[in-house]
């Protein structure tokens, strides 16, 4: 039954219909999978940004970064040259100063 309904729905179509159709969604897939590729290819740039784990950096809005603030949390920083990694115990403040800031209280 399956294969004679096909076989009526392929000869009431057209060949040149079958071939536009499925060229179609031939394109539009080979579109879509690209359009994926490229979207995860930014994803794994944008997570190369190490903002977010540096020293200068102050998790708000209005002055994202101490140093570099209209380059912070963009593509720019990957490269950034003042970069000091967040894990020291050490904040900019106690570097220069050599005293306790008043918002770092333990």
């Amino acid at each position: 039954m399956l294969t004679s309904l096909i076989l009526q729905v392929s000869s009431s179509v057209p060949v040149s219909y079958t071939f536009f159709i499925g060229s179609i969604l031939t394109v539009t897939i080979l579109a879509f999978l690209r359009t994926l590729r490229q979207g995860i290819l930014y994803l794994k740039r944008l997570h190369e940004i190490p903002c977010h784990s540096c020293t200068y950096f102050t998790n708000n809005y209005c002055l994202k970064c101490t140093v570099h603030p209209s380059r912070a949390l963009t593509e720019e920083a990957i490269a950034c040259a003042d970069y000091e990694s967040a894990t020291r115990a050490t904040t900019p403040c106690s570097q220069t100063c050599n005293k306790q800031c008043p918002w770092e209280r333990n």
